[in-house]
C-alpha cells in the first residue's frame, strides 16, 4: 500500500504543479492585456477537451481596414518546455520595443501579430508530450481543427507562419515530403539563412537550415507545410536549443540566451516579409500549392522537375497523400 500511496502523492502533486502552470500563463495574458490595452487583444478561439480555452494575443495598433499580419504559436508540444518561454519573451520585446518607437511603430501601424503562447493547453498542464486525448482520437482532432479553422479564416491576410518547438536547434521550410518543392524554395531557404545568421550572431549557436528530409528526416502532417499549401507564402519551424545533450530539459541559465537568439532570428524573418509586403512582392508567393500543380516537382527520376531545381533527398518514406488531406489530419 505505501508504493501506491506515494505513486498517488507524486500524481497529485504533479497535477497541482501543472495547475498552477496554466493558471500562470493566464494571469500573465491578462496582465499584458491590462499593460498594453491600446494594442493588445486577448481572443478566445476554442475550448480544449478538458475544457480549457484556447486564446492568442492579437498585437498592432487598431484600424478599420484589415491588415496583414504575422502568425506565431507556441507550445504544441507540451514537453519543449522552451516554447512557450519564447513566445512570452517574443511578446515582452515587441511591446518593448513599440513603446520605445522606432521600426517597430510602424510595423504595427500595418501587420497584427497573432500569437499563441500555448497551443496544447492540456497538455502544458499535465507536461506531458501531446494532450491527454492523444493524437488520434475524435477530441484531439477538434483541437486541431479549431486551430486550422481560426488560420484558414485569415489566411490571405497571414504573410508569415511561425511555429516554435525544440530542439535541434533548425530552421525548417516546406515540405516535409522529399518528393515535393515549395514553389519560393530558393527565397525560403534565402531568408530561413539570413535569420540563421542573425542567430549566431547573438550568442554564436548555429542553426541548420533546410527541408526535413534534407537536414532531419521525411514526415508528413506538419503545420508548417500545412501553411504553406493553403497559401501562406513564407512559412518556417524553428525547432530551438539544444542539439540533445539536454534534450527537452533546457537547463535554466539557458532560457534567456535561447530566446534572444531566437527572437533575433524571427524579426528578420518577420522585417524581410514585412519589406516585401509594402515593396509588393509577397503576392506573387502566396498562390495555395499542391501536389498535382506544375510548380511543385517531383524529386523521381522518373519525374523530370516542372519548377525550381533543388538538391533532392534520395530517401523513401512512407507519406500521406497530401491531396486527400484535411484538418483532422494535421499532426500538431
Amino acid at each position: 500500500m505505501l508504493p501506491r500511496l506515494g505513486a498517488l502523492a507524486e500524481l497529485l502533486l504533479l497535477l497541482l504543479l501543472g495547475l498552477g502552470l496554466g493558471l500562470q500563463i493566464d494571469t500573465w495574458m491578462s496582465d499584458i492585456l491590462q499593460d498594453n490595452p491600446d494594442v493588445v487583444f486577448v481572443e478566445r478561439y476554442g475550448t480544449t477537451h478538458e475544457k480549457r480555452n484556447m486564446k492568442l494575443f492579437k498585437i498592432g495598433e487598431r484600424s478599420v481596414g484589415r491588415k496583414k499580419a504575422i502568425w506565431m504559436d507556441c507550445g504544441i508540444h507540451a514537453r519543449e518546455w522552451i516554447s512557450p518561454a519564447f513566445c512570452q519573451y517574443f511578446v515582452k520585446q515587441i511591446l518593448q520595443e513599440y513603446r520605445a518607437g522606432g521600426k517597430m511603430v510602424e510595423m504595427m501601424k500595418q501587420l497584427d501579430f497573432y500569437v499563441t503562447p500555448v497551443l496544447n493547453v492540456d497538455g502544458y498542464v499535465y507536461s506531458w508530450r501531446d494532450n491527454t486525448e492523444g493524437n488520434l482520437t475524435p477530441p484531439g482532432a477538434g483541437r486541431k481543427l479549431r486551430y486550422t479553422r481560426y488560420v484558414e479564416q485569415r489566411k490571405e491576410d497571414l504573410l508569415c507562419f511561425l511555429t516554435i518547438h525544440s530542439y535541434g536547434q533548425l530552421i525548417l521550410v516546406p515540405y516535409g515530403n522529399p518528393n515535393l518543392t515549395a514553389q519560393n524554395y530558393d527565397e525560403l531557404m534565402k531568408v530561413g539563412i539570413g535569420a540563421a545568421n542573425e542567430m549566431e550572431k547573438v550568442h554564436g549557436m548555429t542553426y541548420k537550415v533546410g527541408t526535413s528530409p534534407d537536414i532531419l528526416y521525411p514526415n508528413s502532417g506538419s503545420s508548417r507545410d500545412w501553411a504553406r499549401m493553403t497559401g501562406i507564402p513564407f512559412s518556417f519551424t524553428f525547432e530551438l536549443r539544444d542539439n540533445g545533450t539536454y534534450g527537452f530539459k533546457l537547463p535554466e541559465d539557458q532560457i534567456q540566451p535561447t530566446c534572444q537568439e531566437a527572437y533575433s532570428g524571427a524579426m528578420h524573418i518577420i522585417h524581410y516579409v514585412h519589406h516585401q509586403q509594402l515593396s509588393g512582392a509577397v503576392a506573387a508567393a502566396a498562390t495555395p500549392l499542391r501536389p498535382e500543380d506544375p510548380r511543385v516537382h517531383s524529386c523521381s527520376p522518373t519525374a523530370p522537375p516542372a519548377g525550381p531545381r533543388r538538391r533532392c533527398s534520395r530517401r523513401t518514406t512512407f507519406y500521406q497523400d497530401y491531396k486527400h488531406g484535411g484538418a483532422t489530419e494535421l499532426q500538431l
